[in-house]
C-alpha cells in the first residue's frame, strides 16, 4: 500500500500544476465500435506512376513553335467505390511535373487530381479449352484529369493542362489452372486488354506574365496493358497509351 501511494503522488502533483494532458489515446480502450464493416470489397485503393508524352500545338504570335511536345511524370494515390457490381466511381490525388528537353530537367511538382467512372459493359466466361479458362469482357473508363507544374525551364514558366480520356478496351482475364477453393480471395489471374482510346488535352503555359494556350495534335489512339493478380483483389499492372507518342503507367491496386 505504501508503494501505491508513491506511484499516485506524482500524478496528483501534475494534476494540480496543470502539467498532465487533459486527454490521451490508449490502446486499451474498448474494442467495440459504433459501426462495423463486415466487407470492404466495394472499396479499392492503389498507387500509380506515369510517364506521359504528347505532341501539342503551341505557337507564338509570329508562328514560332513554343512547345512541340508535352512530357510529364506524375505519382498519385487511387480510391474507388463500387456503386453497382458493374459500375465504379474513382478519384486520384497526387503530384505532377513537366520535363524540359534542353537541358533535360523537371519543373516543380504541383497538384494533380482526377475523377472518373468505369463500367463493365459485357462479359463472357470461357470454359473450354481448359488452358484458356478465363473471362472475355468489354470495359470502359471515362476520366477527367488536371495537371500542373511550375518553374518549367524558368522561374516564371508555369504549365497547367487537362486531359479528358475515354477508353474502350477488350479484356481477357486468364485464370490459374487450379484456383484456391478454400479461400476465393487467393484466386490468381492475368488480365490482358487492348482497345481504342480518345484523349482531349487542353492547357495553358504562362511565361513572364503572358499566357499561351495549347491543345493536343492527335486525339485518337490505342490503349493496351496487363494486370497480374497476386490475389483476387491485389494486382500489379503496366499500361501503354499511344497517340502520337506513348505514355507508360505502372499501378499497384488492392
Amino acid at each position: 500500500m505504501k508503494n501505491a501511494r508513491w506511484l499516485i503522488l506524482p500524478v496528483l502533483i501534475l494534476l494540480q500544476s496543470g502539467q498532465l494532458p487533459a486527454a490521451s489515446f490508449s490502446g486499451s480502450i474498448s474494442r467495440d465500435s459504433l459501426l462495423n464493416a463486415d466487407n470492404l470489397s466495394r472499396l479499392g485503393v492503389g498507387i500509380s506512376f506515369q510517364d506521359s508524352k504528347r505532341d501539342v500545338s503551341l505557337h507564338d504570335a509570329a508562328g514560332e513553335e513554343l512547345l512541340p511536345s508535352l512530357r510529364a511524370r506524375s505519382v498519385d494515390t487511387f480510391l474507388s467505390v463500387d456503386i453497382m457490381p458493374w459500375l465504379a466511381v474513382f478519384g486520384t490525388l497526387g503530384t505532377s511535373a513537366v520535363r524540359t528537353p534542353d537541358p533535360v530537367d523537371y519543373g516543380s511538382y504541383r497538384l494533380k487530381w482526377s475523377a472518373g467512372l468505369t463500367f463493365n459493359a459485357w462479359q463472357y466466361d470461357v470454359v473450354q479449352p481448359n488452358f484458356l479458362n478465363g473471362r472475355l469482357s468489354i470495359k470502359s473508363t471515362v476520366e477527367y484529369m488536371r495537371f500542373a507544374s511550375d518553374n518549367v525551364g524558368g522561374e516564371d514558366n508555369n504549365v497547367e493542362w487537362s486531359d479528358t480520356l475515354v477508353v474502350f478496351p477488350v479484356c481477357y482475364e486468364l485464370f490459374e489452372d487450379h484456383p484456391a477453393e478454400d479461400d476465393p480471395r487467393l484466386l490468381k489471374s492475368v488480365n490482358f486488354y487492348l482497345g481504342p482510346a480518345i484523349s482531349v488535352v487542353d492547357g495553358t503555359i504562362r511565361s513572364a506574365g503572358i499566357s499561351h494556350d495549347f491543345e493536343d495534335d492527335q486525339r485518337f489512339g490505342v490503349i493496351g496493358g496487363i494486370d497480374i493478380f497476386l490475389a483476387e483483389r491485389l494486382s500489379v499492372g503496366a499500361q501503354v497509351l499511344v497517340f502520337d507518342q506513348e505514355s507508360v503507367t505502372g499501378t499497384i491496386r488492392y
